[in-house]
């Protein structure tokens, strides 16, 4: 069988939201994990590792103490406790559909929060929010749970033209851009180079469905660029050029009617090698699309589903 998985401080701390420093004082003070460490000394933690720390998030969440929390670990970890619904006042100790009403509380919490700090352009307060987020619901959840439905609240908001809302929603499409590309370098697999561009051409909410798949793809140990609609057009263009990609997924909004897919498909097919350009559209690239020869498909919905698409074509 193939070893699992093991991730560097910097993955775990980034697919936890929990600082380096807390890290390593849950370690040295308190002995909650027991990272295995490499010949260099350099700490490699386990996907075990990483539900701990999720579990120690939900039980911190509940009011209990960091002292508490090593004790009642410490004694079911030694059979004192067989089952986690014995550790009372955590949100293990309530029914299943109990947890899942805790869940969906401090999920809206954490919205509000986000939703509070972005209209105040406060970044540093949306660092936390996510930070508490991830450690709640995973990387993944924390979007799209979190930092999605507060960016399609904003988009409403500014269409309607509320007052604040159109300077809101660039704090929060800000944030996220950043959250998405240092959670990427987090989780790429030590020293591999990007295979997989993920890069914006057109179409505002097209940029949402690309962040979603980018995370997909980080969470299959890819290592992806993600080039969101903020990034210069030379860096564009040196992107693509790059020798190790092997697919390119581009956001188009209008196949037919803008540039953006015939200037991309002309770098790809100009690149010596095997790449294939992927689309992510609202329409059907096969009958409108200039270039659509060279596009190799067009992407679902479903960011999952994407991906395995994605990784398909990239490891040909």
């Amino acid at each position: 069988m193939p070893r699992p998985s093991r991730y560097t401080i910097r993955a775990a701390c980034a697919l936890s939201g929990i600082n380096p420093n807390t890290l390593r004082a849950w370690e040295r003070r308190h002995g909650l994990l027991r990272p295995e460490r490499t010949p260099s000394g350099y700490r490699l933690y386990t996907q075990h590792d990483l539900d701990r720390l999720r579990q120690i998030q939900e039980l911190l969440d509940s009011g209990i103490s960091i002292g508490d929390v090593a004790a009642r670990l410490r004694r079911r970890d030694h059979g004192k406790l067989e089952h986690p619904e014995n550790i009372s006042g955590s949100a293990a100790a309530v029914d299943e559909s109990g947890a899942e009403g805790t869940r969906i509380r401090a999920r809206d919490r954490l919205m509000e929060s986000a939703l509070r700090a972005a209209w105040r352009g406060d970044s540093g307060a949306l660092l936390r929010v996510h930070g508490r987020a991830v450690g709640l619901l995973s990387a993944t959840g924390a979007f799209d749970e979190v930092l999605l439905p507060v960016l399609r609240l904003l988009d409403r908001r500014a269409e309607e033209r509320e007052s604040g809302a159109t300077e809101a929603r660039a704090t929060m499409v800000s944030f996220a851009r950043g959250r998405v590309q240092a959670l990427l370098a987090a989780m790429k697999p030590l020293h591999q180079l990007p295979y997989v561009l993920c890069v914006y051409g057109c179409g505002p909410a097209l940029e949402y469905e690309l962040m979603q798949l980018a995370m997909a793809l980080g969470n299959e140990r890819t290592s992806v660029m993600y080039l969101g609609a903020d990034t210069p057009g030379d860096d564009l263009c040196e992107a693509v050029r790059l020798p190790n990609i092997r697919a390119v997924v581009l956001t188009c909004a209008r196949p037919g009617e803008c540039s953006c897919l015939a200037n991309y498909a002309r770098e790809v097919r100009d690149m010596a090698g095997s790449r294939h350009l992927l689309l992510l559209s609202p329409r059907d690239v096969s009958r409108e699309a200039p270039n659509r020869d060279l596009v190799v498909e067009r992407l679902p919905d479903d960011s999952a589903a994407a991906a395995a698409i994605v990784l398909r074509h990239a490891k040909r």
